[in-house]
């Protein structure tokens, strides 16, 4: 996909893009839009290319903390829930509601691979809200 966006991905990622776009990848967590977006990014803030693992770590850092400054203490349980269990919240409509508002905006993703589960999207789950909640759990 992102070849499909940037003409060759060597001039930009470097010949080891393992290091520089696995991470990118890794951090979208399958969500194509936050990829495009990192990549976005990548390409008008680098000054030089092929790109360096530090920019990607500032671009998914960044990134990470748009997500960070949308959870609000009440999405903290919910998100920790999921997080742990990969099911929908079933035992109250309210949580319920709560799911679907969290999986509108990305915070949660669906997966299908033979059976459907649900996580938190990679950089919510670095959020320190919701790693000292799940520690907790």
């Amino acid at each position: 996909m992102v070849q499909r966006r940037v003409e060759s991905i060597a001039p930009v990622f470097g010949h080891d893009p393992g290091t520089t776009l696995r991470p990118l990848i890794k951090a979208s967590g399958g969500y194509p839009r936050d990829l495009l977006r990192m990549v976005r990014s990548l390409l008008m803030e680098a000054t030089v290319f092929p790109v360096r693992p530090d920019d990607v770590t500032r671009v998914i850092g960044e990134l990470a903390r748009s997500y960070a400054d949308t959870i609000l203490g009440t999405y903290v349980d919910v998100l920790a829930r999921v997080a742990h269990t990969h099911e929908l919240p079933k035992e109250n409509a309210a949580e319920l509601a709560l799911f679907g508002h969290l999986f509108e905006r990305w915070l949660i993703l669906a997966y299908r691979n033979g059976d459907e589960w649900y996580d938190l999207h990679p950089l919510v789950r670095r959020a320190h809200a919701v790693q000292k909640r799940l520690v907790e759990l």
